[in-house]
């Protein structure tokens, strides 16, 4: 969400180091109060769900307590790597705070109004896009720096990710490679040539064999993109922006038209699972 720059300012101010006068804390200064309008406040949460039917569930008793159990135990684990990632860990949110965060802070919305390619929430509307491609090209782990921090737009970006079973992942790498050496084949008797594009994609396969060898989990994983404003313009510009984005971390935004309430809660921590 974006914020005022005043608070910067104000912090700054309370806790400079140098003389007031010094030519850093000057040139500081003016960044700031050029980027005073631009200022932004970023909220990252973890929304962690189990299934009822899970093995894990039922070795912990099944029903309620069972689940409950199961949760608890998958919580402590997340935290536990995030934190050694270095990473701080406010702790789980309470159901007050849950409800804040959902809400934005208020008691939940008083009207709601679906449109074709967008969706309003008392005076706020809402566009709701899907991460239909992901970068074909190698790419480093800031990949994603346009889309979360070089646009001033009011965005939700929502990352749901379901680990894959191992013995699930390891046949269908086996069946993946499989193919490939077959079509291979067929296309060498027709006298095709091979190309870089195939060579990638059995490099890719042989990269995920590796790493399924190596004790890593694999992942189905999609993402979303909920773009907020107060007004039906600025929504659209506020899109176009963030599409923009998007496209200079090499991802293709596919506006969901005719399913806008039910993308909405793509983006919120509720645990919703793939769709």
């Amino acid at each position: 969400a974006t914020e005022d720059g005043a608070e910067a300012a104000a912090y700054l101010t309370d806790h400079r180091v140098l003389d007031a006068d010094a030519g850093a804390l000057r040139s500081y200064r003016e960044l700031v109060a050029s980027q005073a309008s631009r200022g932004q406040r970023h909220e990252v949460v973890i929304a962690v769900s189990v299934s009822a039917r899970s093995k894990a569930v039922r070795a912990a008793g099944a029903g309620e307590r069972g689940t409950c159990v199961s949760l608890i135990r998958e919580l402590d684990q997340v935290a536990a790597r995030l934190m050694s990632a270095e990473l701080s860990v406010a702790g789980a949110l309470g159901p007050a705070a849950l409800r804040g965060l959902v809400h934005g802070g208020g008691s939940g919305p008083v009207a709601t109004e679906t449109h074709w390619d967008s969706y309003r929430v008392d005076d706020r509307w809402h566009a709701t896009l899907w991460v239909s491609e992901w970068p074909r090209v190698p790419v480093g782990p800031d990949f994603l720096a346009p889309l979360l921090l070089e646009t001033t737009a009011v965005r939700r970006v929502g990352v749901v990710m379901a680990p894959v079973p191992p013995a699930k992942a390891t046949k269908a790498v086996e069946m993946a490679r499989t193919h490939f050496l077959s079509d291979e084949e067929l296309r060498a008797r027709a006298g095709f040539l091979a190309t870089a594009r195939r060579q990638r994609e059995h490099e890719g396969i042989v990269r995920r064999e590796r790493d399924l060898a190596d004790g890593h989990l694999e992942y189905q994983y999609s993402a979303y993109v909920t773009v907020s404003a107060p007004g039906r313009a600025e929504l659209e510009a506020a899109v176009a922006e963030v599409s923009e984005a998007a496209s200079r971390s090499r991802l293709e935004l596919r506006r969901l038209y005719g399913q806008q309430d039910v993308a909405f809660t793509m983006t919120l921590p509720i645990g919703r699972g793939l769709r």
